[in-house]
C-alpha cells in the first residue's frame, strides 16, 4: 500500500512538471550539442593545420579517428533536436529518420575512409593499386553526394536559416570529397557547418525559454 501511494505521488507530480522536465531536458540537449559542435570545429581545424604543418601518422590517425567519433555525436544530437523541435506526421517523420539514420552511416564510412586515407601510407599505395578498392571509395563518396541532397530537401521543410545552410554547405562538402579534395577546403566547410550548428542550437535555447515567457507574460 505504502509503495502504491509513493507511485501515485511520483506520478502526480511528473505530470504537474512535465513540461518543465522537457524544457530542462530540451536545454540540456542543446547545451551538449554545443559543446560537441565546439570540439568538431576544433578537430576540423587541427585537420586544417596538418595540411600546413608536417605532423607524423600516428597524431594525424588521432585526429580523423576523433573527428570519426565526434562526427557521430555531432550530427545524432543535431537530428535529435530537429526531431523533437519540428514534429509532424508519423509518415513524414519515417522518411525524415530513415534519410537520417542512412547519411549517418554514409558519413560515418566517409570519416573512417579518411582516417586510412590520411594516416595510412600502406593504405593509400593499396587504393592506387586495387581499383575494386577504389570503386568502393567511390561509390561510398557518390552515395554521400546523393543523401546530401536529400538532406537539403528535408531541412528545407524545416523552414529554418541555420538548418538549411549546414545542408547547403554539408553538400558543398561531399562535392569536394567526391572531387579528392578532401583538405583544407573541406575542413573549412565543416567549420562553418560548426559555427552554424551553434547558431541553431543558441536559436533554440533563445526561442524555447525566452520567448515563451515573454509572450506569456
Amino acid at each position: 500500500m505504502k509503495t502504491k501511494k509513493i507511485e501515485e505521488k511520483i506520478i502526480k507530480k511528473f505530470n504537474k512538471n512535465s513540461s518543465e522536465i522537457r524544457k530542462f531536458v530540451n536545454l540540456f540537449r542543446n547545451l551538449v550539442g554545443i559543446l560537441i559542435s565546439f570540439r568538431f570545429i576544433t578537430l576540423n581545424l587541427d585537420f586544417y593545420s596538418t595540411i600546413f604543418k608536417e605532423f607524423s601518422n600516428n597524431r594525424i590517425h588521432y585526429i580523423t579517428s576523433h573527428l570519426v567519433s565526434t562526427s557521430f555525436l555531432f550530427w545524432i544530437f543535431l537530428f535529435w533536436t530537429i526531431f523533437f523541435v519540428y514534429k509532424k506526421g508519423n509518415k513524414e517523420n519515417l522518411s525524415f529518420n530513415i534519410t537520417f539514420l542512412i547519411f549517418i552511416a554514409i558519413s560515418m564510412s566517409v570519416d573512417i575512409s579518411r582516417v586510412f586515407l590520411e594516416s595510412s601510407p600502406y593504405f593509400n599505395d593499396l587504393v592506387t593499386s586495387s581499383q575494386e578498392l577504389a570503386m568502393r571509395i567511390g561509390l561510398i563518396r557518390v552515395a554521400y553526394i546523393f543523401f546530401s541532397i536529400s538532406l537539403i530537401f528535408c531541412m528545407c521543410n524545416t523552414k529554418n536559416f541555420f538548418l538549411i545552410a549546414i545542408s547547403i554547405l554539408t553538400f558543398a562538402n561531399s562535392v569536394m570529397i567526391w572531387l579528392d579534395f578532401d583538405t583544407n577546403i573541406t575542413a573549412i566547410l565543416r567549420v562553418i557547418v560548426g559555427i552554424m550548428c551553434i547558431l541553431f542550437y543558441v536559436y533554440e535555447i533563445v526561442t524555447s525559454n525566452f520567448m515563451k515567457k515573454e509572450s506569456n507574460n
